[in-house]
């Protein structure tokens, strides 16, 4: 079986639920999205804030991450589609890059 490179497209959740509900335990309470809504990261990155939320922001879109942003995340088993054109991961639940908000 082929790897998958660092640039493969993979889908990182089985649906939008999914998703919703790891954006919110991630995403949501972490001090780089806190920086990035108060910055305006997500139009402008180099601004300051999180890439790999923008990056699962358009996973909502497309259904797909690139395997790095997923990799920075923790994401693990990674494996290829039948067909071969992207991949799929298993995401974890807490991202290797998260930081709590002070509350």
């Amino acid at each position: 079986m082929a790897a998958i490179g660092v640039n493969t497209p993979v889908v990182p959740f089985s649906n939008g639920t999914q998703a919703e509900y790891w954006q919110a335990t991630n995403c949501l309470r972490c001090a780089k999205y806190a920086e990035e809504q108060e910055y305006g990261a997500s139009q402008d990155l180099r601004a300051g804030g999180c890439a790999l939320a923008m990056r699962v922001d358009l996973g909502f879109i497309s259904g797909e991450i690139p395997a790095k942003t997923a990799l920075r995340i923790g994401a693990s088993n990674f494996r290829l589609a039948p067909e071969g054109e992207r991949g799929y991961c298993s995401m974890p639940s807490t991202c290797a890059e998260f930081r709590a908000t002070q509350e």
